[in-house]
């Protein structure tokens, strides 16, 4: 026996959900020019990770050491 499926269209496609934990890193809010402030313990991670995160997000983010940590500028 063949069962009846409804061919239908024009049926938009949901966004997809994504599942995990907050990002640590305003990210995805920083404006071209702002900024953000992270203290010593994150040196060595940030720059991979703001490289990463700029790949993804395609924006681009420098890091400056600065006043015991490193600071974060959005710049594309």
């Amino acid at each position: 026996m063949l069962m009846q499926i409804e061919i239908e269209k024009r049926i938009p496609i949901p966004p997809k959900k994504v599942v995990g934990a907050p990002a640590k890193y305003p990210w995805g809010v920083l404006k071209i020019g702002d900024s953000f402030f992270v203290r010593d313990k994150q040196i060595r991670t940030i720059g991979p990770l703001a490289s990463n995160t700029g790949r993804k997000l395609k924006k681009k983010f420098v890091c400056r050491t600065h006043n015991g940590g490193v600071r974060v500028w959005r710049i594309k």
